[in-house]
């Protein structure tokens, strides 16, 4: 077995078959490695503009196609294309509207 060291200190992570995803919550981003450990990319980062920016990155999750963030400071959840990292949506809305989310955190 083998041991990634990563960047940053992440608050969470998901793996799949290819990689391990880490949000790092100071930096408003997720990390991406290969599964010798290796830095791919990053996804979000506060040089990300509008909904695209992921504002203090807690949980992450990801499936076959996208990477889920924990926006925490503006109660969304965002989803990003996982292989490109191009932002595709928010899953919900602002926790001031009828029926949104406050503070999210674990996914």
């Amino acid at each position: 077995k083998r041991s990634i060291k990563l960047q940053s200190n992440p608050v969470g992570v998901a793996v799949d078959e290819e990689a391990v995803y880490a949000s790092i919550q100071s930096l408003n981003r997720v990390d991406v490695y290969d599964k010798r450990g290796e830095f791919i990319r990053s996804i979000g980062g506060n040089q990300a503009q509008g909904e695209a920016r992921i504002k203090t990155a807690y949980g992450v999750a990801v499936d076959t196609e996208n990477c889920y963030v924990a926006s925490y400071s503006d109660h969304t959840v965002k989803v990003f294309e996982k292989e490109s990292g191009e932002f595709k949506r928010c899953l919900n809305r602002p926790s001031n509207t009828s029926g949104g989310w406050s503070y999210p955190i674990g996914l």
